[in-house]
């Protein structure tokens, strides 16, 4: 690479790097988070990984957030990212602060990943830097950030560009090119779990059409590239499935609410809130690519690129009423939940094929770079509007104080609020309660019925079915309980079991059985006792993020030992 490109390249991360930081100046300088979706729930997981990042540890179980009944979540959500999120606010003293400079760098992370993967798809700079900006300010990805706060999904939205990219590499371009479907695959499971079941199904498809078409020539090299990308995705990806695999053996979950698909609107419905920018959309771009994609398909201008844009418009359609979801199993629809997690992948391939169009229609570089002005303020300017309006509608919300609804017997959902700064860091503070939708995913079966649900959330201990007061204190990664046995029998306290905790009873270890409510159960005598519930992170887990590590430094090493030998 020479030095006008190195420099052009610079230019263009600088132009992202102010971007990025722009996209946040309206809610940095309101001081405010407008909550909404999952916010709360990602708000406490922050918490306690910043409490782990603290203390030098990395937490898979939490006591004293996440309504402190010793969550397993980390094992079943993916935290890398959060992890260093996390870091963010353990440095900064404002938590307002630290969770919009996180907004702001994955902005960032979106914009130059998908530039440098539209730069190896096809090398032209224009057409890279015009996808970037469509693909950062998709509609989607605005309302994954900043709508509903649906990070998990927001985070692997990033990352998709650079796992198509590699596919297409090791089947269709350069396969010596393999690393960048490893690194893609493996970021996006950092992400989200869903993402990538999608991701990988889409890409089954996509080689079973190829085969079919007769579109895919099996060479030696393809497949060893191929075989090289499936083994370092394994390594890399080791920290999430090898303790999501460990912990799911320990006992019976259930992940989410089960039930059928929700939220799935018809196809008009859908189209209309593109227009609109309401709810989940692909955006007025995105329609203007479906109907840029129908008017070649007309006049039967067949291409890769319509090909492409084919994929963009089947994806929308699924994503719809149309498409019969019901039909499917009750496993299946359990975990899609909701048809619309299809518009990310939708936009990705609507916003390739637009941004090829566009450099297509508008060639002379005067053009496309009047081209790239034009997308960057419309994209800015709708952004813009978003972000005004939705601060708009949310300023009145209800402020996140602190309650004393530790032991309520009724849940009060706090879906939608807003937090400053000192409201945010009283989030956990001993006594408050703030309910939020999840509270018992990832839980023990048992956990899951109505009466067991409401149990825990008010931290009812029980000695056999009567309840009695408990002196409880949570600390990070354990929970100490000082009851009076009126009698002898079994004190059932409200912390989630998954079979690998540490009990202590009077200081001595002793051997849990999980009730009827899923919780931690032992037997004691008449009296007081002291009940300590503890969970430390074994140190083969650690083990595993070494491991997973090395998988990284070989992939880079690697990789610049083929740009050097070039």
């Amino acid at each position: 690479m020479n030095k006008k490109a190195v420099l052009q390249h610079l230019l263009v991360i600088l132009l992202f790097v102010v971007i990025a930081g722009l996209s946040v100046v309206p809610y940095w300088n309101r001081g405010t988070i407008y909550g909404q979706g999952d916010l709360l729930f990602h708000l406490n997981r922050l918490a306690g990984l910043t409490q782990g990042v603290q203390a030098h540890e990395i937490p898979y179980r939490y006591f004293n957030v996440l309504t402190n009944i010793g969550s397993a979540s980390n094992f079943f959500y993916p935290f890398v990212y959060m992890l260093g999120w996390s870091g963010l606010f353990a440095v900064m003293h404002n938590p307002i602060h630290a969770f919009y400079l996180g907004e702001a760098i994955m902005m960032f992370v979106t914009l130059i990943v998908s530039y440098l993967a539209m730069n190896q798809y096809q090398s032209q700079r224009m057409r890279s830097i015009i996808f970037a900006l469509l693909y950062g300010f998709a509609s989607y990805r605005t309302y994954l950030a900043y709508d509903q706060f649906v990070f998990g999904e927001m985070l692997a939205f990033a990352f998709l560009p650079l796992a198509f990219v590699g596919l297409y590499n090791v089947f269709l371009g350069d396969a010596r090119k393999w690393r960048a479907l490893a690194a893609g695959l493996t970021l996006i499971l950092y992400a989200h779990m869903l993402s990538t079941v999608l991701t990988l199904t889409l890409f089954v498809i996509i080689v079973a059409l190829l085969v079919l078409t007769r579109r895919l020539h099996i060479e030696k090299v393809r497949v060893l590239n191929f075989v090289k990308a499936v083994v370092m995705t394994v390594v890399m990806t080791a920290v999430i499935y090898l303790p999501f695999l460990y912990q799911n053996r320990q006992t019976t979950i259930i992940t989410t609410v089960q039930g059928p698909i929700s939220k799935m609107y018809d196809l008009g419905q859908s189209l209309v809130y593109s227009l609109n920018g309401l709810n989940q959309n692909i955006g007025l771009v995105g329609v203007l690519a479906i109907v840029i994609g129908a008017v070649q398909l007309w006049r039967r201008r067949f291409s890769r690129e319509l090909a492409i844009w084919g994929l963009g418009v089947v994806l929308f359609i699924m994503a719809s009423s149309i498409f019969p979801w019901r039909a499917l199993s009750e496993n299946v629809q359990a975990l899609v939940q909701f048809p619309f997690r299809l518009l990310g992948l939708s936009s990705l391939f609507l916003l390739v094929y637009l941004s090829g169009e566009l450099v297509r229609v508008f060639a002379l570089p005067k053009q496309q770079a009047l081209t790239t002005l034009v997308v960057l303020l419309f994209s800015a300017g709708s952004y813009l509007a978003f972000t005004e309006n939705l601060i708009y509608t949310r300023q009145h919300q209800q402020p996140l104080v602190t309650n004393q609804r530790f032991e309520a017997t009724t849940a009060l959902f706090e879906t939608s609020f807003t937090a400053t700064d000192k409201q945010l860091a009283a989030l956990n503070k001993p006594g408050a309660r703030h309910d939020y939708i999840g509270m018992l995913d990832y839980a023990p079966k048992n956990a899951w019925p109505v009466q067991n649900y409401y149990s825990f959330l008010a931290h009812q201990t029980f000695l056999g079915n009567q309840q009695i007061k408990a002196k409880a204190t949570y600390r990070l990664t354990s929970a100490t309980f000082k009851v009076d046995a009126p009698r002898s029998g079994q004190l059932n306290v409200p912390i989630l079991m998954y079979g690998d905790e540490r009990v202590m009873l009077d200081g001595h270890r002793v051997t849990a059985k999980q009730t009827k409510r899923g919780s931690i159960g032992v037997h004691v005598t008449a009296g007081e006792h002291r009940l300590m519930v503890s969970y430390t992170t074994p140190k083969w887990i650690y083990q595993i993020w070494l491991l997973s590590a090395i998988g990284w430094v070989i992939l880079f090493v690697t990789s610049w030992h083929r740009r050097k030998a070039k």
